[in-house]
């Protein structure tokens, strides 16, 4: 009886198959729903950037070849049937689309500050930078340094040395934390800066 019954069930399971392909068939011959090429939809199975009838067909072709893979899982109840491709289905014909998730957005480019020295300041004298960025220190007037430490002492991290007339000096900020900087001549008249790295 089992024997005869599993008979029964691997015709009707045929049949369906059969509909399903010849639905889709036809669905591909009278035109294809075509998938905005900026948008990702969950139907586009084959990866071709269309969503049609062939993506019935993949679904099928994938349920059939890999019945316990959580990709031909199309409705989301944790294993592949029939069901999976007829959802499929509806959801192409009746142009109920589901997009994906845009990916995530690269990382930013690093930045590099323009900090000025000049009349014995430093322009900004705060500034709240991220790790990896640059600060670049323009010596727009002459006699000035951009060097690490507090109260003219130096802590070691930097020290530009006299940095000329229209010269530049650079400092990658590796690590996060607050580096406060000073100018070597002139840090008792107050030219003094802080560098936070978040």
């Amino acid at each position: 009886m089992a024997v005869s019954q599993c008979g029964i069930a691997g015709k009707r399971l045929r049949r369906i198959l059969l509909s399903i392909y010849l639905l889709a068939g036809l669905f591909w011959i009278t035109g294809e729903i075509q998938a905005q090429a900026t948008v990702k939809y969950k139907e586009d199975i084959n990866g071709d950037g269309s969503v049609n009838s062939t993506d019935v067909i993949a679904l099928l072709t994938l349920g059939r070849q890999y019945p316990d893979s959580t990709a031909a899982d199309f409705n989301g109840d944790g294993k592949w049937t029939i069901t999976d491709a007829v959802k499929l289905l509806v959801n192409i014909v009746g142009d109920h689309l589901t997009p994906l998730e845009p990916p995530p957005p690269p990382p930013p480019a690093n930045v590099t500050w323009t900090v000025t020295m000049s009349n014995f300041k430093f322009v900004p004298s705060t500034l709240t930078i991220a790790v990896g960025d640059t600060v670049k220190w323009v010596a727009e007037s002459a006699g000035h340094t951009t060097t690490s430490g507090t109260n003219g002492v130096k802590d070691g991290k930097w020290d530009s040395g006299t940095v000329a007339t229209g010269n530049t000096y650079s400092f990658v900020f590796t690590q996060a934390g607050t580096y406060p900087y000073y100018c070597t001549p002139h840090w008792a008249l107050g030219m003094t800066g802080t560098i936070t790295v978040k």
